[in-house]
């Protein structure tokens, strides 16, 4: 990200300044996102829609760990 303007891809993803100070996400649980800083702030945006579960869910995570050891090819039919 470093060769991005502003370090993101999409100026929709662009956070306000947070006491005259970029805002640089550390790590995220559940409905919540930590800064670098460890402020604990709630995710209203979702994860911009791709976090419906909430950030980290256990169940969701260990679909993906399985999924991914198995390899991935998802042109080919799969029993699922």
């Amino acid at each position: 990200m470093k060769h991005l303007v502003g370090g993101i891809s999409s100026a929709g993803r662009a956070l306000p300044l947070l006491d005259g100070r970029a805002i640089f996400i550390d790590r995220a649980k559940g409905p919540y996102i930590w800064t670098d800083e460890g402020v604990r702030m709630t995710d209203t945006a979702l994860g911009f829609g791709a976090i419906l579960l909430g950030h980290a869910d256990p169940a969701a995570n260990s679909a993906v760990v399985e999924a991914v050891a198995k390899g991935s090819m998802p042109a080919f039919p799969h029993a699922g």
